[in-house]
């Protein structure tokens, strides 16, 4: 209950008879030091000798209480009973033999201001600190969770500059040309199986992880931490082996549109990007490790030294060799794990080449993550038919649906992630307590928090699709058709950035409750819309089509699982921030509408570079002001935040 007080109950002074549950002289001097409590209770075997026939007089009490307070312990005595469970020949049996007994402490000279506190006001004394003392340890705990994750989002959003550099520099070398569709494709067979294997570790680490520090010892939980490397191991293995193996087949997988030159660079990209799966896979593994013991920034900041081998290797490819793109990517996601070697040192994790998969703990694990990695696989399959599709449509489709991506994952990594990210372990936390109604503030609160970034950045997206893909992608060998296809794409997936945004959250909500079921079965149906929608759009709006499907799939994966979390806990807390959202909502939407007027002044005066930087810069400002202006956020909290920010 509390790290400041020691509380002993059923307790008496040993001195004056010795037994184990008593307190020898020192334990008392320690109990007075710490200001907490010691319970004298009138259990029978407790006061006397007289084992054979045990008796609680009123005399051996007041003994005991008469020598705690000889020993400097009248601001810690309380009185206890024990009416529960004491047997033999007791004077003090009920309630009301304890009145009486009060009286006689006041016949041994004991005052009533002390008979008052050793009755109740030094508990109600120690009690109501412990209660604050936790209560101002958990607003702290929150204020640092949100520090963390404003940390977070800072270095996610440089990292994501970084990714950024790192697109613009490939655009410029390779545009939406036949060796970037190669590329993509090549990429995506870790991508694929990082997806479905990654994602579950990182989902079914934490809570299993948890459980273990709680139940058992931190050596324990190193060694299913090793466990779990181990399995991944032979898992990551035999897939390697397979694609390397009939590469042609798997390319096909992805890109039944493929043939002749186009085919035989991709196969030569694959076989030697494929290895980085046993790279990203054990990052997430290590990530997961790092972040159950709230260490997260090494995990953001270690795709900084990727993006910069990537970006190296990419200059190297556009001006020597395309040889060194795939090069360049294993190197990078190599460097990546390496950097969170000395993190895992610091946190003692020691590994152990232990292959029990039959451990309780380990197959809780399996139990956890086979649903979330069928989840991952049936959800990529929709990417697989997208990317299928787009191989048939044009040369350069497949690089265009990329390119948007990008730019909307760059804004889910800042957004999204790094939220979701710094929750989940609390979320965790709290679903293992079953503290369900702090879980679900967490969670609601946290989803305002992302409505209120993620609206705007839709709507920013979507009327500025076309200058930011010029601003960012416009060089070199990006043309006017490139920009076209691209913009084009990005303003039907940025919709996607809020289905995403809620269906973390909700997800995360369901892991926390160790439910990795539900959250899969309602993908699989989500995915299947996506699919029909996939086929059906893309008959009539091209690339747009399948941008669209995979914005509307994600919406109806958020409104299935609310159903079904309102089935679980009773809701999730969305009526108390309705409000604030539809505030949200309608300062966004005057935004978008200064955006738009702007768009057609500044276009057509000004050079894109500065257009765009205008129109962004004046979008912020504005919806910060309406943020205020509609009490979104106080402008006093927001000050505080700010005094408490300086003074650290």
């Amino acid at each position: 209950m509390s790290e400041k007080y020691i509380i002993a109950t059923h307790s008496k002074g040993r001195t004056l008879l010795n037994h184990p549950r008593k307190l020898t002289d020192e334990m008392i001097r320690t109990v007075v030091d710490s200001g907490g409590v010691i319970g004298v209770n009138i259990c029978s075997a407790f006061l006397n000798s007289k084992f054979l026939n045990p008796a609680n007089r009123k005399s051996d009490y007041l003994k005991y209480i008469c020598y705690i307070m000889n020993a400097d312990g009248e601001d810690i005595l309380s009185i206890g009973s024990d009416f529960d469970g004491i047997t033999g020949n007791l004077e003090i049996a009920t309630v009301l033999e304890m009145n009486g007994f009060l009286k006689e402490m006041k016949s041994a000279g004991i005052t009533e201001k002390q008979i008052e506190k050793f009755s109740y006001r030094i508990v109600e004394r120690v009690l109501k600190d412990s209660l604050s003392e936790r209560t101002k340890y958990n607003e702290s705990k929150g204020q640092i969770m949100k520090s963390v994750a404003i940390i977070l989002m800072i270095i996610s959003a440089l990292s994501k500059v970084m990714g950024f550099l790192r697109e613009m520099v490939f655009s410029y070398f390779y545009g939406t040309s036949a060796v970037k569709d190669a590329y993509v494709i090549a990429t995506s067979a870790p991508g694929l199986i990082v997806s479905f294997v990654g994602t579950a570790i990182t989902i079914g680490f934490i809570p299993v992880y948890n459980r273990i520090l709680k139940e058992m010892s931190k050596e324990q939980a190193n060694l299913y931490t090793s466990k779990i490397t181990n399995i991944l191991f032979i898992i990551i293995t035999i897939a390697i082996l397979i694609i390397e193996l009939f590469p042609v087949p798997f390319v096909k997988l992805f890109a039944g549109g493929f043939t002749g030159e186009t085919l035989a660079t991709t196969v030569s990209f694959l076989r030697i990007v494929i290895v980085t799966v046993y790279f990203t896979c054990f990052f997430s593994l290590y990530q997961g490790y790092l972040n159950a013991h709230d260490v997260f920034i090494p995990s953001v900041v270690a795709p900084f030294m990727m993006n910069i081998i990537v970006i190296l290797f990419t200059i190297a490819a556009g001006t020597i060799d395309n040889i060194f793109l795939p090069i360049g990517f294993f190197l990078g996601y190599l460097a990546q794990l390496i950097f969170l070697y000395p993190f895992l040192r610091k946190k003692e994790f020691t590994y152990t080449p232990s292959f029990n998969f039959k451990d309780r703990y380990v197959k809780l694990f399996l139990e956890l993550a086979a649903p979330m990695m069928l989840a991952m696989v049936v959800q990529n399959v929709g990417t697989i038919i997208d990317k299928n599709i787009a191989s048939f449509i044009a040369v350069g489709g497949i690089s265009s649906l990329e390119y948007a991506n990008r730019l909307v994952n760059m804004v889910q990594m800042i957004l999204i992630t790094s939220i979701a990210t710094s929750i989940y372990p609390t979320m965790s936390q709290l679903g293992v307590r079953k503290e369900y109604r702090k879980l679900k503030e967490v969670a609601s609160n946290n989803i305002a928090v992302m409505m209120g970034l993620l609206i705007p950045a839709t709507i920013g997206l979507m009327l500025l699709s076309e200058p930011i893909t010029a601003f960012v992608y416009g060089r070199g060998e990006f043309g006017q058709e490139s920009i076209l296809m691209t913009s084009g794409a990005l303003f039907y997936y940025a919709p996607l950035l809020i289905g995403l945004g809620i269906t973390d959250i909700f997800n995360r909500v369901f892991y926390s409750l160790e439910d990795t079921k539900t959250p899969v079965f309602l993908s699989i149906i989500s995915i299947v819309v996506d699919i029909v929608l996939n086929i059906t759009l893309s008959r009539f709006m091209g690339l747009n089509g399948l941008a669209l499907s995979t914005s509307i799939g994600r919406f109806v994966n958020a409104i299935l699982l609310y159903i079904y979390l309102r089935k679980r806990i009773q809701g999730i807390g969305l009526k108390n921030i309705s409000g604030k959202v539809v505030k949200i909502i309608i300062a966004s939407g005057i935004m978008g509408a200064v955006v738009y007027i702007l768009k057609g002044v500044l276009l057509n005066t000004l050079p894109l570079v500065l257009s765009v930087l205008v129109m962004v810069a004046a979008a912020g400002i504005l919806y910060i002001s309406l943020v205020f202006l509609f009490g979104i956020i106080r402008l006093e909290d927001a000050r505080k935040i700010i005094k408490t920010k300086l003074k650290r």
